[in-house]
């Protein structure tokens, strides 16, 4: 799952991981490892960055494709309104 930043908590992390889903979240550059009550997946995510270091991490987990779905739904977004508002429907 590609995801900003504001999605990078303990919870999401830990969610993803006991469902088997990779998380490419952005965590903050001073994101510490420690494991807060039995919290596993984001240390884990952490480590990794690090090791990685954050510009290989961006390349190795494609976190720059984020960009082109989220544009993909904008582009959705505007077809649909503006359908909506060429047909008199607003609401």
């Amino acid at each position: 799952m590609l995801a900003d930043g504001a999605y990078g908590t303990r919870e999401n992390f830990d969610f993803l991981r006991k469902r088997g889903i990779e998380s490419v979240i952005r965590m903050r550059k001073n994101a510490n490892m420690k494991r807060n009550g039995g919290t596993s997946g984001r240390p884990l995510a952490v480590q990794e960055r690090d090791l990685l270091g954050e510009e290989y991490w961006r390349y190795v987990k494609r976190y720059g494709h984020r960009w082109s779905a989220e544009g993909m739904f904008d582009r959705l977004r505007v077809c649909w309104t503006s359908r909506f508002v060429r047909e008199g429907r607003t609401s």
